[in-house]
């Protein structure tokens, strides 16, 4: 089954997910990638990667 990572019944709960970086990943998912996404995703600026 393929799952979303900001996967919610309501945009508003979506936004705020992605706002407070608030995510899962497949299982499937490499591990670099599961590393560097939240560091992406961080919204944080002064942690985020660029």
């Amino acid at each position: 089954m393929l799952r979303f990572p900001f996967l919610t019944g309501l945009l508003r709960f979506a936004n705020t997910k992605i706002s407070n970086a608030e995510f899962t990943f497949s299982p499937w998912t490499p591990f670099p990638t599961k590393r560097l996404l939240p560091r992406i995703l961080n919204p944080n600026p002064r942690r985020s990667a660029s």
